[in-house]
């Protein structure tokens, strides 16, 4: 038995280093945790990569987004919103800024007066904003609307005239007696003369407490009146017409 003891040991010590010798060579067929963290961070960068150019196209989109709609929303708010220009129906002819020009004043409806359109007399909320630096003759035509043959309502209408610093406008309204006559024809004429402040010219006619079954539509004719015998295109009056 004591012969075989020292066999056994160097067999054992053999399998030993055989072992450790094959693990050996397995650990470096293995990538190393260094060369793996390297691939791993590389494959990282790339998405990162990947993830900053899709935000930068994003970001890239919305700004031109961004700018067109502001360029949009900006020029349409000034020129519809910021003065006012495109509310007023021009009635004098267009001059140069500070242009002065005669300013007599010439009774009698001309041949081609400053035509606003068609309002309703009775219903609805029509406006008309106008503006003139002379003298101007303005028309409009008042329509019956509201044809209830039990509740009559009134037609009405309001003129409102504004002169511009310094300057003094007079305000003479005419309306017709019957539908499509004319107004300058008329006997049915308000006028307003104040020196200062507003001149106003309100008319009503038609139906009151019921129907009266007839057209009630009238053509009516505004004259702003000039009281300067010079006017400057830079002073401006404004004219506001409404149902009243």
């Amino acid at each position: 038995m004591r012969s075989l003891l020292p066999l056994a040991r160097p067999l054992a010590h053999f399998v030993w280093i055989c072992a450790v010798v094959c693990a050996c060579a397995e650990d470096k067929g293995r990538p190393s945790s260094s060369s793996a963290a390297t691939s791993l961070g590389s494959w990282t960068n790339s998405d990162s990569s990947a993830g900053e150019e899709t935000s930068s196209h994003a970001d890239s989109s919305g700004d031109s987004s961004g700018m067109v709609t502001g360029d949009g929303d900006g020029d349409g708010d000034g020129d519809g919103d910021g003065d006012g220009d495109g509310d007023y129906i021009p009635c004098s002819e267009a001059a140069a800024p500070d242009t002065n020009v005669p300013c007599d004043a010439e009774f009698g409806c001309p041949d081609s007066p400053c035509v606003l359109g068609v309002m309703s007399g009775d219903s609805g909320d029509d406006v008309f904003y106008v503006q003139g630096y002379d003298e101007a003759w303005v028309e409009f035509r008042v329509t019956e609307d509201d044809l209830s043959a039990l509740n009559g309502v009134g037609m009405s209408f309001i003129a409102q005239l504004t002169s511009p610093p310094g300057e003094d406008f007079n305000l003479t309204g005419m309306r017709s007696v019957a539908p499509n006559s004319d107004p300058c024809a008329s006997t049915i004429t308000q006028s307003s003369q104040n020196v200062v402040g507003i001149d106003q010219v309100a008319m009503y006619w038609g139906e009151s407490s019921g129907a009266n079954g007839e057209d009630d539509t009238r053509e009516v004719s505004l004259h702003v009146v000039p009281t300067s015998a010079e006017c400057n295109s830079d002073r401006a009056w404004t004219l506001r017409v409404a149902r009243n």
